[in-house]
């Protein structure tokens, strides 16, 4: 089996190691680990963790531009049907990781507002991006399984 995001040409090992449980990975990462081996060298090669849902639905509510706080809460309900709710503690926490980490920054309001704004970076694009592939390839691995509908049924 192959590590999701090891680099091309490159057998890999694929394990699932425990949960880390501190307040900083359980949130923002989901932190299963993929390890690749290089065939030549066998150095080991460390991907990075997928992203949690509620982090990923907030890159996601920013993806069409920049969003304030309580627009970004709103989005993850209505995309999620409600099944993801944000409370404040748990947005607020998540975005100020997501600002350390370079994945998403503080902008200006568009409408003059005195509310604080956020966008995606270069980096938080990427990430989302990886992460929207991950996800696409469990999805066709599901499908090849018969456990989800083929495309178009």
């Amino acid at each position: 089996m192959f590590a999701p995001d090891a680099p091309a040409g490159l057998p890999a090992v694929h394990e699932t190691g425990p949960t880390i449980d501190n307040a900083r990975q359980s949130m923002l990462y989901r932190t299963t680990i993929y390890r690749a081996t290089h065939h030549r060298t066998g150095s080991t090669i460390m991907t990075a963790p997928s992203l949690s849902a509620q982090v990923f639905h907030i890159l996601l509510a920013l993806a069409d531009g920049p969003a304030h706080g309580y627009a970004i809460m709103q989005s993850v309900e209505h995309e999620t049907d409600g099944a993801i709710r944000l409370g404040p503690g748990t947005l607020y926490g998540a975005i100020r990781r997501l600002r350390a980490d370079g994945l998403i920054e503080e902008t200006a309001d568009d409408a003059g507002e005195v509310r604080r704004c956020y966008r995606l970076t270069r980096r938080g694009r990427g990430v989302m991006k990886r992460e929207a592939r991950r996800l696409e390839r469990l999805v066709e691995s599901a499908r090849a399984r018969h456990l989800l509908p083929a495309r178009g049924t």
